[in-house]
C-alpha cells in the first residue's frame, strides 16, 4: 500500500470513528465540526474524543445524569463555568475520567483544554457565548522529562544513514523503489 493511500485510508478511518461518536454528543458539536473544513480527520477525531469525555462528566457531575451527552444544548453549553472545568481537569488529574482509571499527563491535560478552548472560541466568535471560559483555564505545567526528546544513538544514526545510502535493511518492495 502506498503511504498516500494509507494516509487516505488512515483518514477514512478517523472520519468514520469522529462522525459514530458524534451520535451521542451534542448536535452542537457536530456544527463544530461540519464548520472545521481545514482540520485533520485525526485532530478532528481527537477532538471529538475529548468533547465525548467532557460532556460525559458535566451531564453526570452537573446534572446528575438527568441529561445524556446527545440531549444537552447551547443553554447548557452557557450554563457551564470555569469551576466546572476545573473540576473536571482534576478528575483527570486523579484518574477518575477516563474507564482505564489512569491518571494523565500535562500534555494530554492541555490537549483536553485545547480541544475545549477550540469549541469555546468557535462558538463565542459566532457570538453564541457571550465568552470563552475555557481561556480562563490554567494549563497543565509539563515536568520536563515529558518532554525530552529522544535521540538516536551514534550507533542508530549509522545504521538509518547506511540505510538511506545503500537500502540495506529495506525490505524487496522499499529495494525496488530505493
Amino acid at each position: 500500500m502506498s503511504d498516500f493511500k494509507y494516509k487516505e485510508s488512515k483518514n477514512a478511518e478517523y472520519i468514520a470513528k469522529k462522525d459514530e461518536l458524534l451520535k451521542s454528543l451534542p448536535e452542537f458539536c457536530t456544527d463544530y465540526c461540519n464548520a472545521k473544513h481545514d482540520a485533520k480527520p485525526l485532530t478532528l477525531y481527537t477532538y471529538v474524543l475529548r468533547f465525548q469525555s467532557f460532556f460525559t462528566y458535566i451531564s453526570t457531575s452537573k446534572y446528575a445524569g438527568e441529561i445524556s451527552p446527545s440531549e444537552l444544548t447551547m443553554d447548557h453549553l452557557r450554563e457551564i463555568d470555569a469551576k466546572d472545568v476545573d473540576e473536571f481537569i482534576q478528575a483527570l488529574k486523579e484518574g477518575k475520567v477516563n474507564d482505564n482509571g489512569k491518571q494523565v499527563s500535562g500534555n494530554t491535560i492541555n490537549n483536553y483544554i485545547s480541544a475545549l478552548n477550540s469549541l469555546w472560541m468557535f462558538y463565542y466568535k459566532r457570538e453564541k457565548l457571550d465568552k470563552n471560559i475555557i481561556s480562563l483555564i490554567t494549563r497543565a505545567k509539563v515536568r520536563k522529562e515529558e518532554i525530552d526528546r529522544k535521540y538516536l544513538s551514534e550507533e542508530d544514526t549509522r545504521t538509518v544513514y547506511n540505510t538511506i545510502e545503500s537500502g540495506y535493511g529495506l525490505t524487496k518492495h522499499r529495494s525496488e523503489e530505493h
